[in-house]
């Protein structure tokens, strides 16, 4: 006799407590607050400088190196805070990575034939912007003669005619607020790329 009555005292307070349960839950609010991953351009239209860029001929190209930095602004932020990033069709591939400015784009040919976009958490008001630079090694100054100077300066001018032209026909319509900026052994253009107005 003590069984069955201990079987159904435990059927009873296993009922009670999920008969009560319901009325013990509590409704939560969880606000998430973040930024939407816009648009910034397309792979090839960074993709291309590369590529343009590495069919110089060697002459013109021997001592000058191509860089892509970004910079988010106002305030000169470190690029990785706008998580640009392509948007592959499995995995976004991020670009920028802590305090490391130079983009580091991934020139494979599956994703020139694909064309994703670069996408990026820019801040309402913000922009993303690239800086395109060339630069020089220096030239050895106890050697560098004016034959050299001369075969540097049309070197230089080849370079910077033929990649000023792949650059306005690759980022043509971003191109307004464009600045064009050099110094001894480096040569850059600004390219913003804004982020949401709204």
């Amino acid at each position: 006799m003590l069984m069955p009555r201990f079987g159904l005292l435990a059927a009873f307070l296993v009922a009670g407590s999920l008969a009560v349960q319901p009325f013990c839950a509590r409704a939560e609010t969880v606000q998430v607050t973040g930024h939407s991953c816009v648009r910034l351009t397309s792979y090839r239209r960074v993709a291309g400088l590369y590529r343009r860029f590495e069919r110089f001929p060697p002459e013109i190209r021997q001592g000058l190196s191509l860089h892509i930095l970004g910079v988010l602004q106002p305030g000169e932020g470190d690029p990785s805070q706008a998580n640009v990033v392509i948007r592959a069709e499995q995995v976004n591939i991020p670009l920028f990575a802590g305090q490391d400015r130079e983009m580091h784009l991934p020139l494979i040919d599956a994703l020139w034939t694909k064309n994703p976009p670069l996408c990026g958490t820019v801040p309402k008001g913000g922009k993303a912007v690239l800086e395109v630079a060339l630069k020089v090694a220096t030239p050895d100054p106890v050697r560098f003669t004016k034959a050299d100077a001369q075969r540097w300066l049309r070197q230089m001018n080849a370079c910077i005619r033929d990649l000023t032209g792949v650059m306005i026909a690759f980022f043509s319509p971003m191109l307004t607020d464009s600045r064009l900026s050099s110094r001894p052994g480096h040569l850059s253009w600004r390219i913003p790329l804004r982020g949401p107005d709204v």
